[in-house]
């Protein structure tokens, strides 16, 4: 595991970089996820044998410290993946997101310009309205879903999941879905379409 000072959250992001050849896969988890549970199985995957492969824990969930004062919007963990690309000097990269992820690829794409060979989404959020579980997060406010709904949502729910969203601030997870719900103009799908 390895981390470093993000200036733009002002905090600990931490990520696993699995040795390999090649231009590095960056996979980036979805909303209460973490990539250091999500895709270790995938890195494993004989397909994949051999390529470098960075599993992001980004701000508030998993590994990485959950500051209460970042802003866990979209755009926010965009930059603060970018920072940590530029960090390591990737001239290239692949990206991949999953759901919030998806969205934060996207962001991270459009910013990092000709430095991505190819950007995978999957489940992506491409426009305003978030999904399940993101809407029914934000339709509570930050402070009921601090107080009480996130507890909620540990407690009916016993899928691995929920054993990762245990690991994800509940303020960056609130945080997370309502700028999910709330969208982007222009949209992620029409962000996603024009890049190049």
């Amino acid at each position: 595991m390895l981390g470093f000072y993000s200036s733009q959250a002002g905090a600990i992001v931490r990520w696993l970089d699995l040795p390999g050849r090649g231009d590095p896969v960056v996979f980036i988890h979805g909303l209460g996820c973490a990539s250091t549970y999500d895709y270790p199985r995938v890195a494993a995957d004989p397909a994949l044998a051999g390529r470098r492969m960075i599993l992001v824990d980004l701000p508030g969930f998993g590994y990485s410290d959950k500051p209460e004062s970042f802003g866990y919007r979209i755009g926010d963990q965009a930059g603060v993946v970018v920072e940590l690309l530029d960090r390591l000097g990737l001239e290239r990269c692949y990206l991949y997101g999953h759901s919030m992820g998806g969205s934060v690829a996207i962001e991270a794409a459009e910013r990092l310009a000709g430095r991505v060979r190819a950007l995978l989404v999957a489940e992506p959020n491409l426009y305003p309205g978030g999904g399940m579980y993101s809407r029914r997060i934000a339709e509570q406010t930050e402070e009921r879903f601090i107080a009480r709904g996130y507890a909620d949502m540990l407690s009916a729910d016993a899928s691995p999941w929920a054993g990762c969203l245990q690991n994800s601030a509940p303020w960056a997870v609130w945080r997370g879905a309502t700028s999910l719900v709330k969208g982007v103009n222009p949209s992620w799908f029409s962000r996603f379409i024009h890049l190049s």
